[in-house]
């Protein structure tokens, strides 16, 4: 599971950086708040913030 948290964020996208099948759980958003579950995660991972200001967002992620 990936969030990322701040009231600026109005875009939030996960990108694998392999080849391969590539799948995305549950996933939302809303304002301020968008989230990802990738079931099977492995290898690297770009994750593409667009915000509406120079605050940093709070990124959580938790491999199970």
């Amino acid at each position: 599971m990936i969030e990322a948290h701040s009231k600026s964020i109005i875009g939030f996208e996960v990108v694998p950086q392999r080849s391969g099948g590539y799948m995305t759980g549950l996933t939302g958003k809303r304002e301020g708040f968008f989230f990802t579950n990738i079931p099977g995660a492995y290898g690297t991972y770009q994750l593409i913030i667009q915000s509406s200001s120079n605050d940093k967002p709070e990124i959580i992620y938790d491999y199970e």
